[in-house]
C-alpha cells in the first residue's frame, strides 16, 4: 500500500479532486480553494519526506519560470494589474504536480476521476441541449445573450447552460474531453454499457459543443480529434462510424439552425474578405490592404500589436495581464 494511502488526508484529497470539475463551473473561489488545499496537502507530505525542490528538475524549472513571471510584473508599467495574476501563479505549477502525483499513488483515484468528468459532461450537455430547445435549462436559467447582428436577426439566443450570464460552456467541454478520451484508453474499459456510455456522452458533448456557438473550442476539438485519431489505437471501423455520426449530427444542425450556421460562416467570409497590414513593424504608416488575414482580421491585427509589443519588450515582455493595457497605445496600433 502506498505511503499516501495511510494517511488521514486520503479522503479529503480524493473529495478535492472529484469536486474540482464541479467546482470550475461554480466560480474561481471553490475551484481556487481546491487547487490551494491540495497544494498544502502535496507540501507537507514531501516536507515530512524531506524532499528538496531541486530534486525534480520539472518543478525546479517551473517555479524558476514562475519567479520571471513575478520580475515581468516588477518591470511593468501596470505592476498591481500584473501582480493579480502573477504573484500567486506557482500555485498552478504546484497543483499540477499534486494532481499527477496523487492520480499515480491513489490506485483507484483515476477511475473515479474518469466516472465523476463522464457524469459532469452527461449532465451539463443534456442541459444545455434542453436549453436550446426550450430557451431555459433545468435550473430555470434562460440563454439571455442573442446573437450579435452580423451573425443573425438579434432573436436567437447563444447557449451557455449552467454557465448563466457566462458563455465558456463550450471552452469547459472542450478542455474535458481530452481528459475523458485520454482516461477512458489508459483505464481500457472492456464492458460494453460503459463502452456504450462513453461514446453516447462523447457525442452529446461535441454537439453541446457546437450549438453554444463557441468557434475556438470547436476549432480545438477539432484539433485534439486530428491528433487523437493518430496517437491513438483506434480501430479504422470505430474512426469511420464516430466521423461519419459527427458529421451528420453537425450538418443536421448547421442546416436546420440558420443563425448558427451564420456565426460559423463568419469565419470563413471574414478569412476570404479583403483585410489590411502595416507596412513594416517600426513605422505604423498606412494601411496597405492584404488578400487573406491570419484567421480573420481582427486575429491579424491582434497579433501584429503583440508583435510590436515584443519588439519593444523582448527580455522580460510587458507584464502578465497587461497586453490590454498597452494594445490602445498609439505606438502599437
Amino acid at each position: 500500500m502506498n505511503i499516501i494511502l495511510k494517511e488521514k488526508n486520503n479522503y479529503l484529497v480524493i473529495f478535492l479532486i472529484l469536486f474540482l470539475p464541479i467546482a470550475l463551473i461554480t466560480g474561481p473561489f471553490l475551484s481556487d480553494l481546491c487547487i490551494i488545499l491540495l497544494s498544502i496537502i502535496f507540501l507537507k507530505y514531501f516536507w515530512k519526506n524531506n524532499f528538496q525542490i531541486h530534486q525534480s528538475k520539472y518543478l525546479f524549472f517551473f517555479l524558476i519560470v514562475s519567479i520571471y513571471f513575478i520580475i515581468s510584473s516588477l518591470l511593468s508599467d501596470f505592476k498591481l494589474n500584473s501582480f493579480e495574476s502573477s504573484l500567486f501563479y506557482f500555485r498552478f505549477i504546484i497543483f499540477a504536480f499534486a494532481f499527477s502525483y496523487f492520480l499515480i499513488k491513489i490506485s483507484v483515484l483515476t477511475k473515479y476521476f474518469y466516472f465523476t468528468i463522464l457524469f459532469v459532461l452527461l449532465f451539463i450537455s443534456l442541459d444545455a441541449i434542453y436549453q436550446y430547445f426550450f430557451g431555459f435549462n433545468l435550473f430555470g436559467f434562460e440563454n439571455r445573450y442573442p446573437w450579435t447582428p452580423q451573425y443573425g436577426n438579434g432573436e436567437y439566443h447563444r447557449v451557455s447552460g449552467v454557465f448563466r450570464d457566462e458563455l465558456k460552456l463550450g471552452s469547459y467541454i472542450s478542455k474535458f474531453i481530452p481528459i475523458l478520451v485520454s482516461l477512458y484508453f489508459f483505464l481500457n474499459i472492456k464492458k460494453r454499457y460503459s463502452n456504450f456510455l462513453f461514446l453516447f456522452v462523447l457525442l452529446i458533448s461535441i454537439i453541446t459543443v457546437l450549438i453554444t456557438g463557441e468557434r475556438a473550442a470547436v476549432g480545438y476539438l477539432i484539433l485534439f480529434f486530428i491528433i487523437g485519431f493518430i496517437l491513438f489505437d483506434i480501430s479504422k471501423k470505430i474512426k469511420i462510424i464516430f466521423i461519419i455520426s459527427a458529421l451528420i449530427f453537425a450538418s443536421s444542425f448547421l442546416y436546420l439552425d440558420t443563425n448558427l450556421k451564420m456565426r460559423f460562416d463568419s469565419i470563413f467570409n471574414s478569412v476570404n474578405s479583403p483585410g489590411y497590414i502595416y507596412k513594416n513593424f517600426d513605422n505604423i504608416g498606412e494601411d496597405i490592404p492584404m488578400e487573406i488575414s491570419v484567421f480573420t482580421n481582427q486575429h491579424a491585427r491582434h497579433y501584429i500589436v503583440a508583435f510590436r509589443l515584443f519588439l519593444d519588450n523582448k527580455l522580460v515582455g510587458i507584464g502578465p495581464k497587461n497586453f490590454r493595457k498597452l494594445c490602445d497605445y498609439e505606438k502599437y496600433r
